[in-house]
C-alpha cells in the first residue's frame, strides 16, 4: 500500500511540474541531434548571460526532452531559472525535491542546492533535515561542500537560537537594549566586557536549556566547518563562519582589546595561530589573510604586506594606511628626528602647502627648496637617508600603476618627494 501511495504522490508532483516541460517529445528523434543540442546549449548560455530568463526557460524546456542531455546541467540550469523569480519559490522547491529523489550521479550536489534554496526561503530546519541523511554516509561524508554547508546551516540555527533567547529575555530593559545594539557576541560575553553569567536571570532552568541548545548548534557548526576546510582548503569561505563562532563579532577594522574578556582574548590568539597555519598551507587564500589582519587589529606589517602583494588594489583605508603608518614607525629614531626637523622648517611647510594647492604661492619652488636645504644643513646632526623611504615609495607607486591611489596617498608621495629634493 505504501508503494502505491508513493507512486500516486510522485505522479501528483509530476503533474504539478508538467507545465514546466512543454516540449516536443519527438525532438530527440530528429536528424542532426548533436548539432541541435550544441546550438541549443549555446543559446541557453547566451540567454542566461543576458538574464533573458524567459527565452532560457523555453530552451531549457526543449532540452529536457533529450535523453542524452547531461543530468547535472539540466537540474542546475532549471533551478537557476526558477530561482530568479520569487513567485516560483514553491515550484523550485518541488522541482529540486523531485530531482533529488530521482538523481543518479549527483545526489549530494542536488541535496546541497536544495538545502541552500530552503535556507534562502527561510526553511532552515528543513535545510538541515535535507543534509542530515548524507553527512555521515559514505561516500558523501567526504564531500567538503556538503560538510561545510551543513556547518553553515548549524551556524544559522545557532544565530536563530541566540535571537530567540534574546527575545525571551526581552522583558528586561537592559537585555532589550543589548539586543538592539547587537553587542552580544558568539563567545557568550558582551562586547562591553562583562560575562552574561554575571546576570541573575541566566541562572534559571529555562536559560540553562537555551544555553544547551545554543552550545549544541555551536559545537556542531565548528565540527563540520573544520572538517570541510580539512577536506578541501579551497572552500576558504567557511573560515568567516569559523572565526565568528570561535572569536565572536570581529569587524574587518578590528576589535577592542580593552573590553575583551580573558576568554575571548585566548580564543582570538588560538584562531590567529589557526589562520597562519591555514595560509601557510594555502598561500592563495586572501580571505585567510584579511581575517588574520582583522584579528591582529591591522598592527602586523607582514600580514598587510602579504595582502597588498596578492592584491595591490586592496582597500586603502583598511590595509594601505595602516601599513604606511607602520612603515613610518619602523624608521630608525635618528632618521625620524631628521624628518621632523625638515618638515618643521618654515620653508618646507610653505612648499608643502604649494604642492597641495598649486598656484597659491608666489615664491619660486627652487628658491624655497634652496632655503630649506640651507636651513637643514646649518643644523648639525645626521642627514636624511632616503633609502629608508624606498619601501613606502614602492608601495605607493605600485598602487598608482593599478589606478588605485586615493588623495591621501598622493599627498604622501608628494611629501616624500619633497623630503628627497630637500635632502639632495
Amino acid at each position: 500500500m505504501q508503494s502505491v501511495r508513493k507512486k500516486r504522490a510522485d505522479r501528483a508532483v509530476e503533474a504539478k511540474l508538467a507545465p514546466l516541460f512543454h516540449f516536443q517529445r519527438t525532438w530527440h528523434k530528429t536528424p542532426n541531434n548533436n548539432l541541435h543540442l550544441e546550438l541549443a546549449g549555446q543559446l541557453l548560455r547566451k540567454s542566461l548571460a543576458r538574464k533573458d530568463y524567459q527565452r532560457a526557460f523555453a530552451i531549457y524546456s526543449t532540452l529536457t526532452s533529450c535523453k542524452s542531455t547531461n543530468e547535472e546541467l539540466l537540474w542546475k540550469v532549471g533551478s537557476e531559472i526558477l530561482s530568479r523569480n520569487k513567485e516560483n519559490e514553491p515550484t523550485c522547491l518541488q522541482f529540486l525535491k523531485m530531482v533529488s529523489a530521482n538523481a543518479k550521479n549527483s545526489k549530494d550536489s542536488v541535496a546541497v542546492e536544495l538545502a541552500l534554496y530552503q535556507m534562502r526561503c527561510g526553511h532552515i530546519k528543513d535545510a538541515r533535515k535535507t543534509l542530515e541523511g548524507y553527512i555521515n554516509r559514505f561516500p558523501y561524508s567526504d564531500n567538503a561542500q556538503l560538510q561545510g554547508y551543513y556547518g553553515a546551516i548549524e551556524f544559522a540555527l545557532f544565530n536563530e537560537a541566540v535571537e530567540e533567547k534574546r527575545a525571551d529575555r526581552g522583558s528586561s530593559g537592559q537585555h532589550a537594549g543589548r539586543h538592539q545594539s547587537g553587542s552580544f557576541n558568539l563567545l557568550g560575553d558582551s562586547q562591553t566586557g562583562g560575562d552574561e553569567s554575571e546576570h541573575g536571570e541566566d541562572n534559571d532552568e529555562e536559560s540553562t536549556l537555551w544555553d544547551a541548545r545554543i552550545m549544541n548548534h555551536k559545537r556542531s557548526a565548528i565540527k563540520h566547518l573544520e572538517l570541510a576546510l580539512k577536506l578541501d582548503s579551497r572552500n576558504d569561505g567557511f573560515l568567516a563562519y569559523l572565526v565568528r563562532l570561535k572569536c565572536g563579532r570581529v569587524e574587518m577594522t578590528g576589535w577592542d582589546k580593552r573590553r575583551a574578556s580573558t576568554k575571548r582574548r585566548a580564543a582570538i590568539q588560538e584562531m590567529k595561530a589557526y589562520l597562519k597555519q591555514f595560509y601557510n598551507d594555502n598561500t592563495g587564500s586572501m580571505l585567510a589573510l584579511k581575517l588574520l589582519a582583522a584579528l591582529e587589529n591591522r598592527e602586523r606589517q607582514k600580514t598587510l604586506d602579504l595582502i597588498l602583494a596578492l592584491n595591490p588594489a586592496a582597500d586603502s583605508e583598511l590595509y594601505v594606511k595602516p601599513l604606511v603608518n607602520l612603515m613610518w614607525k619602523a624608521l630608525p629614531a635618528e632618521q625620524m628626528d631628521v624628518i621632523t626637523r625638515i618638515t618643521s622648517s618654515k620653508h618646507f611647510r610653505t612648499l608643502d602647502a604649494k604642492a597641495s594647492k598649486v598656484g597659491q604661492n608666489s615664491l619660486d619652488e627652487e628658491e624655497i627648496l634652496g632655503r630649506t636645504r640651507t636651513a637643514v644643513q646649518e643644523n648639525s646632526g645626521p642627514q636624511l637617508d632616503v633609502s629608508y623611504l624606498q619601501p613606502i615609495v614602492q608601495l605607493l607607486l605600485t598602487r598608482a600603476e593599478y589606478n588605485a591611489m586615493k588623495p591621501w596617498e598622493e599627498q604622501e608621495i608628494c611629501k616624500i618627494a619633497l623630503l628627497y629634493d630637500t635632502s639632495r
